[in-house]
Parts: structure tokens; sequence; C-alpha cells
């Protein structure tokens, strides 16, 4: 552990003799420049994910690791982040017994909504195409994407849908 920490400071040594205000700044830029890279990472792999899982023989094995991605993603977004604000603004300590309720409420929830959803949207048959049904696991997965606001391949379907 001490060599990773004399790496990052040596790496981070040729800033250290520059003004304060400059330091700030250049952090601030390499933090939101490697945010957005990883929130585009992440936009694109999801936007991977969801056409393979339209093909029958990965359906099953994609929507199942898209599913896993969309409850880490919502997870980090929607819980992770609140609760390290909360400690770091020390209006209460994270303890395990926290992220144990935290994690279960999350997870039990977001499945109960991602079924409703996939519910209703099959329900509207927005699923189905001429040669081939979704399976199972890529409703869900495809729900999930909906239900996380990241919702324009559901929304895209529900429009040609009524449009017909």
């Amino acid at each position: 552990m001490q060599n990773v920490v004399d790496q990052w400071l040596s790496f981070n040594s040729w800033s250290t003799d520059q003004p304060i205000y400059l330091q700030v700044f250049l952090g601030m830029t390499l933090f939101f420049v490697s945010a957005i890279v990883l929130v585009t990472a992440i936009y694109h792999l999801i936007r991977l994910l969801l056409r393979m899982s339209e093909m029958p023989l990965l359906s099953h094995v994609v929507g199942l690791l898209g599913y896993v991605l969309m409850l880490i993603v919502g997870w980090v977004a929607y819980v992770a982040i609140p609760l390290a604000l909360i400690t770091l603004t020390n209006q209460q300590p994270i303890t395990m017994a926290l992220v144990a309720q935290a994690i279960t409420l999350y997870c039990v929830s977001f499945l109960m909504l991602t079924i409703i959803v996939m519910d209703f949207m099959d329900s509207r048959q927005l699923w189905h195409r001429e040669d081939y049904t979704l399976s199972t696991l890529a409703k869900l997965f495809n729900a999930s994407v909906w239900l996380l606001a990241m919702g324009y391949p559901a929304i895209s379907r529900w429009h040609r849908a009524r449009a017909h």
C-alpha cells in the first residue's frame, strides 16, 4: 500500500510548486474530465448491451449482465452518493447495518419497480417483433434502463407502438 501512496505523491509532485488556485483548478478539471469519460463509457456500454440483448443467442446472458450493471449504476447514483454526502456533512456515520438496510431496500424496490415497468410494457406488447420476442432477462434489462431515466429505447418503442 505504501508503494501506491508513493507513486501517487510522485505523480502529484509537479503541481505542488504552482499557486493553490491553479492546483484546485487542475484538480477539479481532472475530476470533471474523468467523470465525463466514465459516464460516456457507461452510456455507450449500455447502448451496446441493449443492441446485444436483441440477439436471440445472447439475450439471456446480456440481459442478466445489463440488469446487474443497471443495479450498480442506480445504487451509486441514488444511494451511495447521498450516503457519502450525509457522512461528509457529519450528519450520520455510515455503519454496516445502515449499508445492509440500504442495499436491501434498494435492491427489493428496484426489482419490484422494474417488474412493474416490464409488465406494463409487456401488456402493451412493446417487446414483440415479427421474427423474435425478447427473453425475460432482456426485458428486465430494458425495463431497468427505462427506470433509471435513460429510457430512450423504451419511450421510442412506446411511440412506435402508438403510431401503428
